[in-house]
């Protein structure tokens, strides 16, 4: 195979056939960062192709948008990793230093200077704490909702004290995955333990102590945490 920018220069170079469409075959060998990587080029080098640099805010027409449209769905891809894995997962708690990694700016919510902030949700794997910490300015202002997940158990405790030194009420929402009512209208539940128990999702609702609870907590079944 092609380099990723010579694959993609070919591929976008020509007008999408869908009724011919591509199937792309990726092994790396359970190399995730690698998977990645040529995942990105490939696009990146699409988006090259339609959109030559630098890119005007005034060239992205209905036309152009349809285009870019149609080149992706004019294939598919498989992807072939040695084991399953969630990439909506993946923590930055973790020390990547000796894998192949990539440095990426941080930034936080109070950088933004936002002047109105009424609901704040965060789901990023063990780092809740560490979006607190960027919006504190941000909260003590705003006093805005929280959602914040809560199911590292070493980190569960010092979430919930965090959220309490901020004036905030605190409840735990544990959802299961399986919605009977979704979207998709599955029947089957996947989202079960092996001894049949339903697999939750653990989280905080937090409103600030100066303000009403804005939800019925028993219709949303959730519990407050002393």
């Amino acid at each position: 195979m092609s380099t990723p920018q010579e694959f993609a220069q070919t591929l976008f170079s020509t007008d999408p056939k869908p009724p011919h469409s591509v199937q792309l075959e990726f092994d790396t060998g359970g190399d995730i960062p690698a998977l990645f990587e040529v995942l990105l080029l490939i696009f990146t080098e699409g988006l090259k192709t339609i959109y030559p640099p630098p890119i005007h805010m005034s060239a992205i027409t209905e036309d152009s948008i349809a285009k870019c449209m149609g080149y992706f769905a004019s294939f598919g891809m498989k992807l072939n990793i040695e084991k399953t894995e969630n990439f909506g997962s993946f923590s930055l708690v973790k020390d990547y230093s000796t894998a192949h990694h990539y440095t990426v700016p941080v930034t936080t919510i109070d950088s933004f200077g936002l002047s109105r902030v009424n609901f704040i949700k965060a789901d990023v794997e063990g780092m809740e704490k560490d979006v607190l910490l960027g919006s504190l300015n941000t909260i003590d202002r705003c006093k805005p909702i929280l959602y914040l997940e809560n199911d590292r158990i070493e980190n569960a405790m010092e979430l919930i004290n965090l959220v309490n030194s901020l004036g905030y009420i605190v409840y735990s929402h544990n959802p299961p995955l399986y919605n009977p009512d979704n979207f998709a209208e599955y029947k089957e539940n996947v989202f079960l333990t092996d001894s049949g128990a339903h697999i939750v999702s653990i989280n905080l609702f937090c409103h600030h102590k100066s303000i009403d609870c804005p939800i019925d907590i028993n219709k949303l079944n959730v519990k407050k945490i002393n």
